[in-house]
């Protein structure tokens, strides 16, 4: 880009400092910050391991032309007041942006002793539905809150209770990763089951674009493949096509207007089991795409999703229609 010297402006902006200022936490103590430079950092003391320290950022508006503080940064110290030793008794601790990765860590800590009942994980949908409120969450939470779901989904729990919680917790991790704060262009949260992708293209160089996992086993980790044509072999596979461009926020310059796109893959059935049907069963593997806060509809290039079955031995039948979407289902 060419910008004529005369079409250039500097301005001088005389910046004042973060002043001194005390914030209170409800779960961590209360921490005192001292004046701080702007576009700087500062770290005092966690209150209950001095060993660790809080952090908290001076940053600078540039609309405002002033100097202002970030929220504090106290994932490393510890809370005052320890979790209680089951879920059960979880019920009653509030989920807040300044105790939730501890809370979900300890629910991870504790599932091996859950038994998994309704009410407990009625109470781990609850927990992540008040962190899915949450205006911004980070890179950390979102992967323990996956391996949550991770864990969950590997106890293949077939009771009608256990799907109408999971399905409310599927449509809570959606939401959830379109509020994940990252720095780069993409970012993934893989565990052994479950794998979550989500990208901010750039729409003006969209040529299409295509998720692929080409093999599964739950011994191994799982590994997304990306490429902008259609997969010729893969397990299961997405394929958007360059139509989908106008609905990625073509008309902003600025990256965090355009929406992002968002791809799932779960490598175990049992959160899409039907009560209805007793003799069969899910013979694939699921697979989502989505865009962000973008209802797709009138396009003149079909969306394709192409399954493999599991057991390739069994003869299924597998239909699917939607107006949009053409189902190339590979057997």
């Amino acid at each position: 880009m060419y910008v004529k010297p005369e079409d250039v402006a500097v301005k001088s902006i005389a910046l004042v400092g973060c002043q001194e200022s005390f914030f209170l936490m409800r779960y961590k103590g209360n921490y005192s910050w001292p004046v701080t430079s702007p576009a700087s950092k500062t770290e005092v003391s966690c209150r209950k391991n001095l060993l660790q320290s809080a952090q908290r950022s001076c940053e600078i508006s540039i609309e405002l032309e002033q100097a202002f503080w970030k929220k504090p940064n106290v994932a490393k110290c510890k809370l005052l007041e320890k979790l209680p030793n089951n879920i059960l008794d979880l019920q009653d601790i509030k989920l807040t942006e300044e105790n939730a990765q501890d809370v979900v860590q300890h629910i991870l800590y504790l599932l091996p002793d859950a038994t998994l009942h309704a009410e407990e994980l009625e109470i781990i949908a609850s927990k992540i539905s008040d962190i899915v409120a949450f205006a911004d969450l980070s890179v950390t939470l979102a992967e323990s809150v996956l391996s949550i779901l991770d864990y969950i989904l590997l106890q293949e729990i077939e009771d009608e209770n256990f799907g109408k919680i999971t399905n409310s917790i599927l449509k809570m991790t959606e939401e959830m990763g379109y509020k994940v704060t990252y720095t780069e262009r993409n970012m993934s949260v893989i565990t052994t089951s479950l794998a979550l992708l989500v990208l901010c293209p750039d729409p003006s160089l969209f040529r299409g674009l295509a998720f692929g996992i080409a093999s599964y086993n739950r011994s191994v980790d799982l590994k997304i493949s990306v490429q902008e044509n259609p997969f010729r072999k893969a397990l299961a596979s997405v394929f958007l096509p360059k139509s989908l461009k106008n609905f990625l926020g073509i008309k902003y310059s600025d990256p965090d207007k355009r929406s992002k796109i968002q791809f799932k893959f779960f490598g175990t059935t049992s959160f899409f089991l039907d009560d209805n049907l007793t003799l069969e069963r899910l013979n694939t593997y699921v697979v989502s795409a989505s865009i962000e806060n973008a209802s797709i509809q009138n396009l003149n290039e079909p969306v394709t999703v192409t399954l493999h079955h599991i057991d390739q031995n069994r003869m299924d039948w597998v239909v699917g229609i939607h107006r949009d979407v053409k189902w190339n289902i590979q057997i």
